[in-house]
């Protein structure tokens, strides 16, 4: 074992010996951006039910559990986070769900089916609130984590 790897996975003292100075504010740069551009995409689930009743031809009753599952998804998606941080890492964990947001979103602009667009936001909600909460992991520093949270 190096000090480039702990368990096959690079430490954060040798990405800081790579990267300089920049490495901590490009990485709450990335975080942030990425976070911000997934959360965005919430605001389109609303205004996408009306289109997706027009398309499919369904009634609202039908359409509004595509709102509804999205955020109850992106909720709960927060509670996974821990587990998938530690079966894989932080960083392939944030690969990991900007690729599934990615693929899911383009699956489910393709889709022809209305349970493949029930499913899609579905899936985008949960990489939503893992990406959220290793979001707010990178950017509060563990020391404020509890006492002061307030001031993050």
């Amino acid at each position: 074992m190096s000090g480039r790897e702990v368990n096959g996975r690079e430490t954060s003292r040798f990405l800081k010996a790579r990267c300089g100075p920049a490495y901590l504010p490009l990485l709450t740069a990335i975080a942030v951006l990425a976070s911000f551009t997934m959360t965005v995409s919430e605001t389109s689930i609303g205004v996408a039910v009306p289109h997706v009743m027009g398309a499919f031809g369904i009634d609202q009753d039908k359409a509004q559990p595509l709102a509804t599952a999205f955020h109850i998804a992106m909720t709960t998606g927060q509670l996974p986070h821990f587990w998938l941080v530690a079966a894989i890492g932080q960083r392939k964990a944030f690969v990991f769900n900007l690729e599934l947001f990615f693929v899911t979103g383009a699956f489910g602009a393709s889709a022809e089916l209305f349970s493949v667009v029930i499913v899609a936001p579905i899936v985008q909600g949960v990489t939503i609130g893992l990406i959220q909460t290793q979001t707010m992991i990178a950017v509060v520093p563990a020391r404020l984590m509890g006492r002061k949270r307030s001031i993050a």
